[in-house]
């Protein structure tokens, strides 16, 4: 049974912004404690075979709604954000604001490099800080009911990261996800309310850290996230999307991304220690360009992704890896359309 995949570039944030946040107007949301959703033909393959159509897609296949709200805040540098019928949710570096739907300001909350998730449920916001390793719990009013800092932390001490790196699996049991600095040895985390670790799952690729170490993936990971119905996992660079199983908290596959070519661990920063430049240098195969051509985007350009899901549509983000400040581009794969 084949399927279509669309490419496309785009530069439309509200479409990422609505589909990382479930439709909120009409979604249907499970809860954490069900079995993950499981597709008809899961897991899903794009190979690089994959038949491309250029169908026309409007925006409302993929969005349910399209509006403008402007904040009352300026100057802020997203991190996440999350949209509720009443409430809009948003972190930058320093602090997680809340705000109302005409945009105004109804609380802000200290947030020093760290993350922030909501249940489906909307009874909570939860919050994490990696440098102070502090998991904290608010209501939507912004009102404290606790806080605890992570236990039994092995060597080396690192967990988790700022953005899309924590997420609630439900009201006492919580999901942080690592960068891989190459030495940690987990790259997923789970404690409870408690801040004991419960569960752990591997870094499967660890590695010697140069003394020196840059990342090139900072602006665009989203390594845990909820999806249309399941809580998901997508390690940087890699072509292999994850649900977080609700009973075991193991990972169980759900899409492998095989059209764009992806940057070997071998060739990413944290590995080799070198500058970002030399990222770019190998993601255009600027030494295998013809002379005068190394701006080129050739076949074999490496590319970071990212994954989103409606109930329709399974959603690739991409970036070329040369560009400081690369455009948004997306596959978009039909999983209802057959040819």
């Amino acid at each position: 049974m084949m399927k279509h995949v669309y490419g496309y570039i785009a530069v439309l944030f509200i479409l990422i912004a609505v589909c990382c946040n479930n439709h909120t107007r009409t979604g249907k949301v499970q809860t954490t404690t069900q079995e993950p959703y499981l597709r008809e033909d899961s897991p899903i393959v794009l190979s690089n075979d994959e038949p491309e159509s250029k169908d026309s897609i409007c925006l409302t296949d993929i969005a349910d709604s399209l509006f403008y709200i402007s904040l009352k805040e300026g100057g802020l540098d997203v991190l996440q954000l999350y949209y509720f019928d009443s409430l809009i949710l948003l972190s930058n570096r320093r602090n997680l604001y809340i705000f109302n739907v005409d945009g105004e300001v109804r609380n802000k909350l200290p947030l020093y490099n760290g993350s922030f998730d909501v249940l489906p449920d909307r009874q909570k916001l939860y919050t994490y800080t990696f440098l102070t390793k502090e998991l904290c719990a608010y209501d939507l009013n912004g009102n404290n009911v606790w806080k605890t800092k992570i236990k039994d932390l092995s060597s080396p001490p690192e967990l988790g990261y700022y953005g899309y790196s924590f997420l609630a699996v439900n009201d006492t049991t919580f999901a942080i996800a690592n960068i891989n600095f190459g030495n940690n040895h987990d790259k997923i985390v789970f404690v409870n309310q408690k801040g004991k670790i419960i569960h752990s799952i591997a870094n499967n690729e660890r590695f010697t850290p140069s003394p020196s170490i840059y990342f090139a993936n900072r602006s665009w990971q989203r390594i845990l996230f909820r999806s249309n119905v399941e809580l998901c996992y997508h390690a940087p660079y890699s072509d292999t999307l994850y649900a977080i199983h609700g009973h075991t908290l193991n990972l169980s596959l759900v899409a492998i991304e095989k059209k764009l070519a992806k940057v070997p661990l071998k060739k990413r920063l944290e590995y080799t220690g070198e500058r970002v430049e030399e990222l770019h240098k190998y993601c255009t195969n600027m030494y295998t360009c013809p002379i005068g051509y190394n701006d080129i985007w050739t076949d074999s350009s490496k590319y970071a992704t990212r994954f989103f899901e409606t109930s329709r549509y399974l959603i690739v983000g991409y970036t070329h890896g040369s560009l400081m400040l690369p455009a948004s581009n997306f596959l978009i794969y039909d999983k209802k359309k057959k040819c």
